[in-house]
């Protein structure tokens, strides 16, 4: 099992100080002179190309989204990992070796992403899923027992070593686990993932959650939050991305919100937890349209 002594809180200190998740503004993208925008500079620029990362745990409907907008944005989506069905079958064995796989997918599909803005030809991708997710994934499999520490140290080695990934916002898709859960099961299909259970989807959606807040607590990025339940359309994502919180902003929007453990992020502290943030984005997004 995995070590008590190390938190999800922990890791995500870890990994923000080493500027492996960071704030995508125009001078960080294009450079200038060799210039690299701090913090506030990022905060303060209008950025012109626009990289957004959809998370969510496994069926929130982030493919659907980006599917449903594939002919107004440019898309760059995460090619199904060919270790998907030995992981699924053989976790111990598989569990790192599939992380690390799609860690490295992650970094090529980052460098690609900002290289199509920077050549000029587009201005908006999207990437299905972020690092921060696959993050959360590698947590998971390490709480579960099925990376060691040792592992994980290889694995948060290899994160820093093909740091930084930066978007212009991580825009997360919430839903319930057992939606999700109906989802796999009788929506999306995948044999791959039969074996997925409910209590699975609770601890991911819980680890997301830990995640993010961490995260956002950092004060280097900008996170967009959205419950996917009907699911969102595009004008409505058009307006949460064109009036999101600026790195400052998402770390006040979460302030308020609880710090969660593994011991006591039970799916209804989780819920709760989530809920709170809703309404946090909800006032956040109502003061901003109404100033506009």
């Amino acid at each position: 099992m995995a070590s008590t002594d190390t938190t999800i809180y922990d890791l995500v200190a870890e990994i923000t100080s080493h500027g492996v998740f960071e704030s995508m503004g125009k001078t960080a993208l294009n450079g200038n002179n060799g210039h690299i925008a701090t913090e506030g500079e990022r905060d303060e620029q209008q950025e012109e190309e626009e990289l957004y990362a959809a998370e969510g745990i496994i069926c929130a409907g982030k493919s659907h989204f980006l599917k449903s907008i594939g002919a107004a944005a440019d898309m760059i989506e995460t090619p199904d990992p060919l270790l998907l069905k030995a992981f699924y079958k053989d976790k111990p064995r598989y569990a790192l070796v599939f992380q690390v796989d799609m860690l490295r997918q992650r970094q090529n599909i980052n460098r690609a992403s900002m290289a199509a803005l920077q050549s000029g030809k587009k201005k908006r991708i999207w990437n299905d899923r972020s690092t921060i997710g696959d993050v959360g994934f590698m947590v998971r499999q390490w709480r579960e027992g099925n990376i060691d520490d040792a592992g994980k140290d290889i694995y948060m080695s290899i994160l820093r070593s093909l740091a930084p990934y930066r978007y212009s916002a991580i825009v997360f898709f919430d839903v319930p686990a057992d939606v999700a859960h109906y989802r796999v099961l009788h929506v999306r299909k995948n044999p791959a993932e039969a074996g997925i259970t409910l209590g699975y989807l609770q601890a991911l959606r819980a680890t997301y959650y830990m995640l993010l807040r961490a995260l956002a607590m950092r004060g280097k990025s900008s996170i967009v939050y959205k419950l996917n339940e009907p699911f969102v359309g595009e004008a409505t994502m058009n307006r949460l991305i064109e009036h999101r919180p600026s790195c400052k902003e998402t770390q006040q929007i979460w302030e308020h919100s609880p710090v969660l453990s593994d011991e006591d992020a039970t799916p209804e502290a989780v819920a709760d937890a989530f809920r709170l943030v809703a309404d946090a984005y909800d006032k956040f997004y109502a003061a901003k349209l109404a100033a506009y």
